[in-house]
């Protein structure tokens, strides 16, 4: 019983460790994907995780969550209206659950792009910096320079807040932090 034990733990620990590196091959293809592109773009960003999306069925969606600083937003909020158009706002939950324009602070960490972007479009704007699961796995990765995983967090975009667990990964450009990639699990 014991060696039929542990064979089925050497087994799962297998199949975790397959699963991991599944998901962190999907960062470095991100961060790649990053370095030679000039611009993350709407359209470049949907190509990319199109390709990428059609091979990790336990990926739900794609993000780039860009860091924008107080003095920037007005500016981001006017380019990113020319993206999503004229309805985008940066926003977050208000005390009651409802969707608000963000309180002012000092930087944003917020949702740029998403994909499928159809499916998911409503989380574009959305500031996580409330979210102390997420902002803490931001924080973690950017102070260890490496990927962070959420517990479970209620995803944003549908009204039966589905659960799910995001894998993020910091992105420096010239050693300034510009942004992260993330990776909702199913």
């Amino acid at each position: 019983i014991n060696l039929l034990f542990n064979q089925e733990v050497l087994a799962a620990t297998n199949a975790l460790k397959q699963i991991e590196n599944s998901y962190l091959s999907l960062l470095n293809n991100m961060a790649g994907f990053k370095r030679f592109s000039s611009d993350i773009n709407k359209e470049n960003f949907e190509t990319f995780s199109k390709n990428n999306l059609a091979f990790n069925n336990t990926v739900r969606s794609l993000t780039w969550i860009n860091v924008v600083d107080h003095a920037d937003r007005e500016e981001f909020e006017a380019s990113q209206k020319e993206v999503h158009g004229e309805s985008y706002f940066i926003w977050e939950f208000s005390e009651d659950g409802s969707i608000v324009k963000a309180k002012p602070r000092e930087q944003y960490h917020i949702v740029e792009l998403i994909e499928p972007y159809n499916e998911y479009k409503v989380a574009v704007g959305y500031v996580i910096d409330n979210d102390d699961n997420r902002i803490n796995a931001v924080n973690y990765s950017l102070e260890n320079k490496s990927p962070a995983l959420t517990s479970l967090v209620s995803l944003v975009y549908s009204e039966e807040n589905p659960l799910s667990v995001t894998l993020y990964d910091s992105s420096f450009t010239e050693g300034q932090i510009d942004g992260y990639f993330a990776v909702l699990i199913r």
